[in-house]
């Protein structure tokens, strides 16, 4: 009974170390999908009575063009579509990114290619990638698929390229991208609508805290000219892209792995 009751309790314990780590290995050291995941940082602009807010475009256009320590700045919205024409319509979740993003970020196509600056250029024609995911299971891996036309809330996209099953746009689950062009976009000009989530690259040897010191001295000069739609928008707060995605997650992974 006593070998008995200790192979048990030795196999559970064994078995939940083996599962836990794989959590903690996949989720906190293992390396984000990315190129050169330690020098991206996410970006939230934040306001007096809120630690979590958007940027709008005109605000995001000064940000890029004032600040020396980001190498470059990129942004997205969440967006959703219905898929017709094929099959069942669906609706879908999905980003709607700037054209610098995906080579900020080194997303790399199964196959096609992955959104640039041509796909947000103004009067570009509407194209859109799709996850792996969605992919394989609305139109059965096609490989096909590459050049056609899907219609996305009526809207003709074509289709340039399926992305790996760990591409990753932080913060979403999204299963389709398509270019975000800003300079047609509607709210272009509306300096208090906020709806963009930002990230950006550091230059090398630039710290958090400078980056986070040169946003908020941005901030600043922008509550000065415009105290009308940022007269409440307080520090940017700077955290390193992996932070923000597993920062949630960590101490309660660490404790499980602990107990186990």
């Amino acid at each position: 009974g006593y070998t008995f009751a200790s192979i048990l309790i030795l196999g559970a314990a064994i078995g939940a170390n083996v599962a836990v780590y794989s959590v903690v290995r996949a989720v906190l050291l293992a390396d984000l999908p990315v190129r050169d995941p330690e020098s991206l940082v996410w970006i939230w602009s934040t306001r007096v009575d809120r630690d979590k807010a958007f940027f709008s475009i005109p605000n995001l256009f000064d940000y890029q063009s004032q600040t020396q320590t980001l190498q470059e700045m990129a942004a997205f919205g969440n967006w959703s579509a219905s898929v017709t024409g094929q099959g069942e319509a669906e609706r879908l979740t999905g980003v709607r990114v700037t054209g610098n993003m995906f080579p900020m970020l080194g997303t790399r196509p199964v196959i096609g290619r992955a959104l640039d600056a041509r796909d947000g250029a103004p009067g570009a024609e509407r194209t859109v990638v799709l996850s792996r995911s969605l992919w394989q299971r609305r139109f059965g891996s096609d490989r096909g698929l590459i050049g056609r036309t899907l219609l996305l809330d009526g809207e003709p996209h074509t289709v340039v390229g399926i992305l790996a099953p760990d591409f990753l746009v932080p913060n979403t689950r999204a299963e389709i991208a398509a270019a975000l062009d800003l300079g047609s976009h509607p709210r272009r000009s509306e300096r208090g609508s906020n709806f963009l989530r930002a990230l950006g690259r550091v230059r090398p040897g630039v710290t958090l805290t400078q980056v986070g010191v040169e946003m908020d001295a941005i901030t600043q000069r922008l509550k000065a000219d415009f105290p009308e739609d940022n007269g409440r928008h307080s520090k940017p707060r700077v955290v390193s892209l992996r932070d923000e995605i597993t920062g949630a997650y960590r101490k309660p992974l660490w404790m499980l792995f602990g107990a186990v």
